[in-house]
């Protein structure tokens, strides 16, 4: 099952103004959480799908 990520402008404007933040300090910072922000971002559907074969494998265990 294909797992749909919901990005909501909320969010985007909060990592927005954290980035901001760390941009004042370190350029390179902002430009850090703002990759890794999307790097789980992408990550979270493979977490969904370990959890699943997981969860799985428990079942089976058990029967």
């Amino acid at each position: 099952m294909a797992v749909r990520i919901l990005r909501r402008a909320k969010a985007a404007i909060d990592a927005e103004g954290i980035a901001d933040f760390l941009a004042k300090d370190s350029l390179e910072a902002a430009i850090r959480f703002l990759e890794n922000t999307e790097a789980t971002i992408q990550f979270l559907p493979n977490l969904q799908a370990s959890e699943a074969r997981s969860r799985q494998s428990i079942l089976t265990s058990l029967t």
